[in-house]
């Protein structure tokens, strides 16, 4: 019996075992340095269980940190354990649950220190710190965390961007952005390099796109931390932005020097002695400029630091004319007001100036979604952490007062009109 040649050639593809080709020698010794790395972390990195309390009602929360030394101290993010009445730490292959002390948490950098009993623990593995200043964009990095509560997930990725300032995010971070898997449950978890040293910790993350707290700071936080267990700082109340070519020839600005006022809150010293479109040449006699967004947050950290209840002093540039300013510095106020938690999981925020600048909102009106209760109600139905509720079933929400009032009403469901950004949708919320 005849068969076709193409018929016999696929006949004995079909056939025939399929061999997997070997790696290049390059690419196998990759990868068996990222599995080393990766068994190595996973050590060191802890899952975080938090029981929160919030307007006498009890809510569960998750994230990760990593340890840093062999006294038990554990470095994470603010928001994991924000709003704490107990916190739990789990380690790999321990079956045992240990209650961590918080001793400090910085909400402005999204930093927090929390420490473990070394002699309940034993067998800490702390974590080889490096430098996230000395890493470049799209290099390699690993990130490690526990997100939606699967224990120590590893994903690999690459810089992608340094420098990064997040709206819904802390203002005092100067954000490592990647393309390294970050998700609920991850917060708190390490940045790796390719030597295996911690560049930062996981902040937030979706959608491919994630963003990690440069170790430095980190480090820089949690000594001041350990001092006082909390910090303080300055305020002027202003939102600064760069001056780039394009604007610095409308506005006819000779030179690279200076950084432009976008906006003067009401609450601010300043207030009326500042407007939009000045120019800031100097703070205290030191010259300050910014270019490109990056160039403005290590201004704006910088006036943090201004002492408070002092006079600062500010070169301004006006028209054409330069004019010297001062107001007395403020302390830094928190940046959420009153909260309210809801039985459907999720918690709301007042709008204060502060919230307002803060996540760029554009109006005061309406609550706040400053947290989301994993596997809750409120997540399922798509209710998003910094969505802000302008409507519940048909009543404008002008107040938190007002969301509390309405969500009191006993029902089966309730439909949320949320701005997301400039985007609107509706919400339908079920018990």
């Amino acid at each position: 019996m005849y068969f076709p040649t193409k018929i016999i050639f696929f006949i004995l593809a079909f056939a025939l075992p399929l061999v997997a080709a070997p790696l290049p020698p390059d690419l196998e010794r990759l990868e068996k340095h990222i599995t080393a790395v990766s068994e190595e972390i996973t050590n060191s990195v802890v899952h975080i269980k938090v029981e929160g309390s919030l307007n006498n009602k009890k809510f569960s929360g998750m994230g990760s940190g990593f340890v840093i030394d062999k006294n038990g101290m554990i470095l994470t993010n603010h928001h994991v354990i924000d709003n704490n009445v107990k916190v739990i730490v789990k380690f790999n292959n321990d079956p045992r649950e240990y209650e961590a002390k918080v001793l400090g948490s910085d909400e402005p950098t999204d930093v927090a220190l929390i420490q473990v009993s070394a002699a309940e623990a034993k067998n800490l593995r702390p974590v080889t710190l490096g430098r996230s200043k000395t890493t470049k964009v799209g290099q390699w990095v690993l990130a490690v965390g526990n997100p939606y509560g699967l224990d120590r997930t590893v994903s690999f990725g690459i810089v992608s961007a340094k420098g990064r300032n997040v709206p819904q995010a802390p203002v005092l971070n100067d954000f490592i952005q990647t393309d390294a898997f970050i998700a609920p449950g991850s917060s708190g978890g390490p940045l790796l390099n390719m030597q295996g040293e911690v560049i930062g910790i996981n902040s937030r993350g979706g959608s491919g796109l994630a963003f990690t707290i440069p170790i430095e700071t980190a480090l820089e936080v949690k000594d001041k931390l350990l001092k006082s267990g909390g910090i303080k700082r300055g305020f002027l109340g202003i939102q600064l932005m760069p001056l780039d070519f394009e604007l610095r020839k409308q506005l006819a600005i000779q030179g690279t020097g200076g950084v432009m006022v976008s906006l003067v809150l009401k609450s601010s010293n300043l207030y009326g002695k500042l407007k939009p479109l000045d120019i800031i040449l100097r703070v205290n006699g030191e010259a300050v400029s910014a270019v490109e967004e990056k160039d403005v947050h290590p201004i704006v950290r910088r006036m943090s630091d201004l002492p408070i209840g002092k006079d600062v002093k500010l070169e301004i540039l006006r028209g054409g004319k330069t004019i010297e300013v001062a107001g007395l510095v403020k302390e830094r106020p928190p940046a959420e007001g009153k909260k309210w938690q809801s039985t459907l999981g999720f918690v709301i925020t007042e709008v204060t100036d502060d919230l307002a600048e803060r996540y760029q909102l554009e109006q005061k009106q309406g609550a706040y979604v400053s947290f989301i209760d994993q596997g809750s109600s409120a997540q399922h139905a798509g209710l998003n952490l910094g969505d802000l509720v302008l409507e519940v079933d048909g009543k404008n929400i002008l107040s938190l007062e007002d969301a509390k009032a309405v969500f009191a009403v006993d029902r089966s469901s309730h439909l949320l009109h949320v701005q997301r950004g400039r985007a609107h949708f509706y919400v339908l919320l079920r018990k």
